[in-house]
Parts: C-alpha cells; sequence; structure tokens
C-alpha cells in the first residue's frame, strides 16, 4: 500500500518518463514513511528554533521596556501589555499562516518547504522588528516632547508664582522701610528743632567775662591767680572768689590773661581749660620800670560746665612778684556754641 502510494505520488511529478520509473516504485516498507517523519523533524526542530528566537525577543523587548524612564513606569507597562498582546496576536496569526502555508508547502512542494518556510518566518520578523522599532521610537519621542512641554509649563508657572511672592514680600519690605524712615525722619526733626531752639537760646545768651585786680601776689607758685576786680561777666560763668571761670554752654571760648610783673620778678603762668594747659607766659622783667606787661591767650572747646583758669606755674621768689594795677586781668569770650 505505501508502495502504491510512492507511486501515484511520483508518477504526478514524473509522468511521461521512461521505463527506469517503474524501477524505482520499487521500496521498502518504512523508507517512506521515515523521510516524511525526519521532514516533520526538521519543520518541528526549525519551528522550535523560530519559537525561541521569538521568546528571545519577547525577553529582549520586556528587558528594554523595563529600562525605560521610571517616571513614566504605569503608562510604559500599559503600553508593554498592549504590545505585548498585540505582538501575540500577530504572533499566533503568523504561527497559524505558516502551519497553514507549511502544511499547503509541503503537499505541494517538499523539497521547497525548509527555504520558504526560513525565508517566510525571517522576512516577518524583519517587518515586524522594524515596525516594532519605529513605534517605540515614537513612543519615546512623543513621550519626550509631552513631558518637556509639561515641564516647562511647570517651571513657567513656578517662576510666575516666586516673582508674585518675592514682589509682595517687597512691597511689604518697602512699606515698612518707608514707614521706619518717615517715623525716624520726625524723631530726626524733632531732635534738630530742639537743637536749634538750644542754639538759638545759647546765641541770644552770649558769654563774656573780663576781671581785673589780683587779689595777692605772694606765694603764687602752683596756685591760681584770683582776679577780683569784674568788668563784665555775661553768662555769670566767672567766680572772683576762686578765680574760676565755669562754661555755661558748650562750645569753643578765647581765653586771655595779661600780667604785670615786679621789676626784677620772673614767673611763668599757664592758661587752664578743662585741666589742659592751653596757653604759657613765660617773662622775666628786668628793666627797671613796673609798666611791662604780658599776655597770653589760647583757644580751647570746653563742655557745659567745664572750668578754666589762670595758675602761676613758676615764680623766683615767695614775694611780691606782680604789680598791683588794674592792667592784670583774665578775660574769656565763647566764638561758637557746639
Amino acid at each position: 500500500m505505501v508502495c502504491n502510494i510512492r507511486y501515484t505520488f511520483t508518477s504526478s511529478i514524473y509522468r511521461g518518463s521512461k521505463d527506469n520509473i517503474e524501477s524505482q516504485m520499487q521500496c521498502s516498507k518504512y523508507h517512506f514513511e521515515e523521510k516524511i517523519l525526519e521532514k516533520l523533524v526538521r519543520v518541528e526542530h526549525k519551528l522550535e528554533i523560530n519559537e525561541q528566537r521569538i521568546k528571545n525577543f519577547e525577553e529582549s523587548v520586556s528587558i528594554k521596556l523595563n529600562d525605560f524612564n521610571e517616571s513614566e513606569n504605569q503608562r510604559r507597562q500599559s503600553m508593554l501589555s498592549l504590545i505585548q498582546d498585540t505582538f501575540k496576536e500577530e504572533k499566533n496569526l503568523i504561527n497559524s499562516s505558516v502551519q497553514s502555508l507549511i502544511l499547503d508547502t509541503f503537499t505541494d512542494e517538499k523539497n521547497l518547504l525548509n527555504s520558504s518556510v526560513q525565508s517566510f518566518i525571517l522576512d516577518t520578523f524583519i517587518e515586524e522588528t522594524k515596525l516594532f522599532n519605529i513605534s517605540v521610537q515614537k513612543l519615546i519621542v512623543d513621550t519626550f516632547k509631552e513631558e518637556q512641554h509639561l515641564l516647562n509649563i511647570s517651571v513657567q508657572s513656578l517662576i510666575l508664582n516666586t516673582f508674585k511672592e518675592e514682589k509682595k514680600l517687597l512691597n511689604k519690605s518697602l512699606v515698612n522701610v518707608i514707614e521706619d524712615v518717615k517715623i525716624k525722619s520726625d524723631n530726626l526733626a524733632d531732635k534738630f528743632t530742639a537743637k536749634f531752639n538750644q542754639l538759638r537760646k545759647d546765641h541770644s545768651s552770649p558769654v563774656l567775662f573780663k576781671a581785673t585786680s589780683v587779689q595777692s601776689d605772694t606765694n603764687l607758685q602752683g596756685e591760681i591767680i584770683k582776679f577780683h576786680t569784674i568788668v563784665t561777666n555775661d553768662g555769670l560763668g566767672y567766680d572772683k572768689n576762686s578765680g574760676i571761670f565755669t562754661a555755661p554752654v558748650s562750645g569753643v571760648y578765647l581765653f586771655t590773661v595779661q600780667i604785670c610783673p615786679e621789676i626784677g620778678a620772673h614767673l611763668e603762668v599757664h592758661i587752664v581749660a578743662s585741666g589742659d594747659v592751653i596757653g604759657k607766659l613765660h617773662f622775666k622783667n628786668s628793666s627797671d620800670s613796673r609798666d611791662v606787661c604780658v599776655s597770653a591767650n589760647g583757644i580751647h572747646k570746653v563742655l557745659k560746665g567745664e572750668k578754666a583758669w589762670i595758675v602761676c606755674s613758676k615764680a623766683n621768689s615767695k614775694g611780691d612778684v606782680i604789680y598791683a594795677i588794674h592792667a592784670n586781668s583774665f578775660s574769656g569770650i565763647l566764638l561758637n556754641t557746639n
């Protein structure tokens, strides 16, 4: 029966051949079955290889998809699921088409089965790979553009909100600064007005004094010289009993002293203000006249309540060294207030 089948099959292919065909009809009982099984095994082996390649491709696709941006994981998973479902459907269609094609081709063209199936699978795989790569690339580009657009919108919104907030804070700070400046300006104006009134009051009451006539001219060394005759004392700063002037207001003062030494007298007189020596008079009367007088002056800034006086720092005698006439004097005047 197997030989009859082989005869019928070979007769349809090689019809019109010579008598050598009949000689080829001799065959073993299992030879054709072995060939058929061998072809089926080869086809199955090729299918397994192709299926393994498809599985490897699926694994590669899964790995690549898993490496996508984590921030888009949910979207990527849904896309991956869609792609996998589509791919499985396509694979099923391809498998059914390939199987159908293999069966049809196996019936008609057994010798061309391997090359046709391999070529078809390879072309289909390449085409599907190209389409998949294009889809993935388009998905990546579209996702990147969308995320970039959302990022730009977020950054612009953040900058605008930050600018508005900073503007509000700046306006609030400016209002506070203006209020502080206004308060300080008012306080400064009040202080200036009070100071001006005080200066006007001080200027309206001039400070001026002059005293003459030395009360005692013996044992003067180291002592304050007291001028007991007051010529003028505007401001009431000079005390004739102590010989000391006390500044009624702060300001710059000019102090002057004039001394008429006795004949042969040698003395040194200092003008002291606020504890500082501001003027010196050093003289020896070597003439035969008592009409010789010398003077010294000094300018100094004296605060209100500070004092000024005339002191004899050195004298050649404990006796009479100053000629007691009205030409001896101690005077002072306020030049300018602080």
